[in-house]
Formats: structure tokens, C-alpha cells, sequence
């Protein structure tokens, strides 16, 4: 949304928003066929997004004041207005937060670990101090 609605201002940060697109959709992709790599990776750029996008939430407070160029959208149209385009920074480094914690929850759940068990049988049942691990 920030790149869609504050288009005429983002001062050349357009590719790396659209990198960061393109990079989230291929970890989802990979997180979604059960692989764990990826999540250490999102951990990291999610990092890096939260810390670039709470350095930015000062300077759209500060584009609110007159005398700054209302922000248009990718489309040339009038944009959202500075404030609003602060909030929604604002939130995306809380989701970015969410992000680093689900990754490394995930992580934690050893993916990579198979249990053998022959054919006919089911799983073992984890023991009272395993359940919680």
C-alpha cells in the first residue's frame, strides 16, 4: 500500500519495495511446501524491513507539513496523505515484528526431523516432558 498510494515519493526505494515483494512471495511459496530454510531468511529480511521502515515514520510525519508535495499514487492520481502513509509504516514494522516471532517460532518446530515408523503402525505418542519441548 505504501508503494501503491505514496508512489511519487519514495525516492527511489521503489525497487527494493518491489524486491521485497517478490523475495516474501518466494519464501511463502517455500515456507508453504514445508521447507525450513526460508524461515531463518524472512527472520532476517524482516529484520532489516522493520528497522528501514521505523527510521522512515518520523520523516512522514514530518512531509505533513505544508510547503511537501501531497503524494500521488502509481496510477499519477491523487495519494493517501502523509499521515496516513505514516500509520501504515507505523504498522507495517509491528506486522514486520510478528514476522521475526513467527519465523522463529517456527523455526523451533524441527521440520527437518522424520520419524520412521513401519508400515501398519501408528506414530509413538510423546511423553508428558516431550510435549511440551
Amino acid at each position: 500500500m505504501i508503494v501503491a498510494f505514496g508512489w511519487s515519493v519514495l525516492e527511489g526505494q521503489v525497487p527494493v519495495s518491489i524486491s521485497y515483494m517478490i523475495i516474501y512471495a518466494v519464501l511463502i511459496w517455500r515456507v508453504g511446501q514445508w521447507a525450513r530454510g526460508p524461515l531463518a531468511v524472512g527472520a532476517a529480511l524482516a529484520i532489516i524491513l522493520a528497522i528501514l521502515s521505523a527510521i522512515a515514520v518520523p520523516t512522514w510525519a514530518d512531509r505533513d507539513a505544508s510547503g511537501y508535495a501531497a503524494p500521488e499514487t502509481i496510477w499519477g492520481s491523487a495519494g493517501l496523505s502523509a499521515s496516513v502513509l505514516g500509520l501504515i509504516t507505523i504498522l507495517l514494522v509491528a506486522v514486520q515484528i510478528a514476522v521475526i516471532v513467527a519465523c522463529l517460532r517456527a523455526f523451533r518446530q524441527e521440520w527437518q526431523v522424520e520419524v520412521e515408523v513401519p508400515a501398519g503402525t501408528s506414530l509413538p505418542q510423546p511423553g508428558p516432558e516431550e510435549a511440551w519441548a
